[in-house]
């Protein structure tokens, strides 16, 4: 399998090893570096080996480099004199730069605000044990040391920041033969952000710009995987198209289809088992401990959020917090009825969730489009040429006609929530509080978007359904009639909108009016309202009903919502993935931990033409 460079953090334990005069300046640090500490990545649980054929310190022998965060640039350092103890932990003296930022640096060492190291490593061979799902390197490089501020810092580590240098590495059985001789060949692929001039085909096919090519190679082909056309990398190297031409191509494709992901799509190599062992409330109590210094951010948890961070777009503003694969949220103690007290019991019955409204715009055909990587526009035609009969040899040119064209575009809006923890809740709860709180923020965030679709009022907000200009608008006038329901539907039909996936949408309320309506007072005549609330039938479409539909609207603030469409013209587009930013210090005097999480979304309808909108519809003939 191909890995970056990997992390690992432990506490900063310090040792005055000389000082540099009698005025009592400390000059070197004995630091630890790295122990056959277990760790949960997303292939499994890792051990580094710590003998002496285990650790290739050639990149350290003469004295590493010491960094801050895994940041190439910012080299305060040098690690000196690494060795492996008898206790099998591998240590190093750590020495300061005298520059600025060097000696600011271990000033905050000295008093104790940075209180975190992390040790950057390839990995050349594991010994796998495939019972266990437990890789035990036997052959790895440590390559830098860093002091880190926020050891959950997603923006560091794994390919970020110095480009990103990935290794094929050797697994093999536990019951293979142990020798440095048994294994393959390492090949290293450096994959480094070029910011010269774009090589040419004629450049690059000189014996000079062999490596430049290898490296510009390795870079088109990651491009086009991330960007969704991994097919078109063999050609463009092939044809030894520029970095900055593959670019521009891939940007152009992009505005006319863009790239759909699901969330599993992020591209989370992670084994079955491993994602077993990834726990939602671990990562929280982790953040928390190295939010408030007690702990690090370390493990699977971490793992997995610099790889989501790594497959981010390069303009993503991280505000400081970890990434999640799901989507989470509660707000919940172990103390409060109905906060919390209700899971802690020694014998759990199966979980009660809350009743909540029912998403409807996904479920009736609205397309999510994930992972997208900067505003989006789609090309739309909203005029058409025109044909004319004409006699022989009119004698005159026939009037030129054009198609018009227009765009609809997606730009990243922040969707924010915000809840908290008790630190006994996330310590004792015996149910699974883990699936419960996913879940609970999963249907937040979701039912959000929902809302949006419907009734976003625009401005920071999408702009939804019934607040979007051109929407076909049908005046209901009191409850319902069978008249109305199919002018909402000669409507999109007289727009040629009659396609793709159509269906009602209502409130609960109105849909049960529906079902108690007939068509027609002749005999025999049936209900407007076909089938179930949830999964009914209306004049030969699908229809759904949810409070997710105002029923607030109108002046005397008692008009149902009622939307009739093609739901596959709604896009829903994300940036990026769930960022959860643990506080524990503004609840500190209640023993709460507060959780904030942001997404980036937002919604546009294709057609406005493919919807229309009921208004004035009310549950009473009434005012």
């Amino acid at each position: 399998m191909k890995l970056p460079k990997l992390t690992r953090v432990q506490a900063l334990e310090l040792r005055q090893i000389k000082r540099a005069d009698d005025s009592g300046e400390l000059t070197r640090y004995e630091v630890a570096i790295s122990s056959e500490h277990e760790v949960e990545r997303w292939y499994g649980t890792e051990i580094l080996q710590h003998s002496k054929e285990a650790i290739d310190l050639s990149r350290m022998k003469e004295a590493g480099p010491l960094l801050l965060d895994h940041y190439t640039p910012d080299h305060i350092g040098v690690i000196e004199n690494v060795r492996l103890d008898d206790d099998k932990v591998l240590r190093g003296d750590m020495r300061f730069s005298k520059s600025q930022r060097g000696m600011e640096v271990e000033q905050d060492v000295r008093d104790g605000i940075r209180r975190s190291v992390s040790v950057g490593y390839f990995v050349d061979e594991y010994v796998e044990d495939v019972k266990e799902q437990r890789y035990t390197a036997t052959r790895w490089m440590p390559v830098e040391v860093s002091l880190v501020a926020i050891p959950a810092d997603p923006t560091v580590g794994v390919g970020r920041a110095m480009g990103t240098e990935v290794r094929d590495v050797r697994v093999r059985s536990i019951d293979e033969p142990v020798g440095r001789e048994a294994a393959a060949t390492t090949e290293v692929i450096i994959m480094e952000q070029q910011k010269g001039p774009a090589q040419n085909a004629e450049t690059l096919a000189t014996p000079q710009a062999a490596a430049v090519d290898y490296r510009q190679a390795a870079e088109i082909a990651r491009v086009c995987n991330e960007h969704g056309c991994p097919e078109l990398a063999a050609d463009y190297i092939g044809r030894q198209v520029s970095l900055e031409s593959v670019c521009r191509e891939i940007l152009a494709r992009r505005r006319e289809t863009p790239v759909q992901r699901s969330a599993a799509e992020l591209r989370l190599d992670i084994a079955p088992k491993s994602w077993k062992n990834y726990s939602l409330v671990r990562a929280l109590r982790m953040a928390t401990a190295a939010a408030d210094g007690t702990g690090h951010f370390d493990g699977l948890e971490r793992e997995v959020s610099e790889e989501i961070a790594r497959q981010l777009p390069g303009d993503y503003k991280q505000r400081g917090g970890f990434f999640l694969p799901l989507r989470t949220r509660a707000g919940l103690d172990s103390k409060t009825a109905t906060a919390g007290q209700e899971l802690k019991f020694t014998e759990p019955g199966e979980f009660i969730d809350l009743l909540r409204n029912a998403s409807i715009a996904v479920r009736l055909g609205a397309r999510v489009l994930n992972g997208l990587q900067g505003p989006v526009s789609f090309p739309k035609q909203t005029g058409a040429g025109t044909a004319v009969w004409v006699a022989e040899n009119p004698g005159a040119d026939v009037a030129e006609s054009q198609a018009t064209l227009g765009a609809v575009a997606l730009a990243a809006k922040t969707l924010q929530s915000t809840t908290s923890y008790s630190r006994q809740l996330l310590a004792q709860s015996v149910i699974d509080v883990e699936q419960m709180v996913r879940d609970d923020l999963t249907a937040i965030h979701a039912l959000a978007w929902d809302k949006a679709v419907l009734h976003g009022s625009g401005g920071n907000q999408p702009t939804g359904i019934y607040n979007l200009a051109g929407v076909n608008a049908v005046d209901i006038a009191g409850v319902p009639a069978w008249g109305k329901i199919i002018d909402m539907i000669t409507e999109v039909a007289t727009d040629n909108a009659i396609l793709g996936s159509l269906g009602w949408a209502t409130t609960p309320g109105l849909a049960g009016v529906l079902m108690q309506t007939l068509i027609a007072t002749a005999a025999g005549s049936a209900m407007i309202w076909q089938g179930r609330i949830d999964d009914g039938m209306l004049a030969g479409y699908t229809a759904v009903a949810s409070n997710q539909l105002a029923s607030n609207m109108g002046i005397g603030t008692n008009e149902h919502g009622i939307v009739f469409g093609n739901w596959n013209d709604v896009l829903v587009g994300t940036w990026g993935a769930l960022e959860i930013i643990v506080d524990p210090y503004r609840l500190k005097k209640q023993a709460m931990i507060e959780v904030t999480s942001f997404e980036m979304v937002d919604i546009a309808v294709r057609h406005a033409e493919s919807f229309a909108k009921g208004t004035g519809a009310l549950l009473t003939a009434g005012p």
